[in-house]
């Protein structure tokens, strides 16, 4: 499948992946949505901003949010070293 060869969830060991399928990510977006709507109480028109880094966890994230009707502002986190966790100092 297209969507098991493009989205990987990275494990922290350089170059080991989870590999996901459609129904895998589907069932995922579900599970995310619920657990907002029943934990949070967001439902369409909610507003939320979503925070953190690329990743295969932030899209299903998105994707749930979206699923829900929610109006997202993607923000961008600070870009943080693989190795040590340590974040760039941020010009301005």
């Amino acid at each position: 499948m297209f969507f098991s060869e493009c989205h990987a969830n990275k494990s922290g060991v350089e170059g080991a992946y989870t590999w996901m399928s459609y129904g895998d990510a589907q069932f995922e977006v579900l599970r995310i949505s619920s657990g907002l709507h029943h934990k949070f109480g967001l439902r369409r028109g909610s507003q939320v901003g979503l925070l953190g880094d690329a990743s295969g966890d932030w899209l299903l994230c998105d994707l749930a949010l979206m699923r829900l009707g929610v109006n997202t502002v993607c923000l961008a986190a600070p870009a943080t070293h693989p190795t040590t966790g340590t974040t760039a100092p941020v010009p301005g």
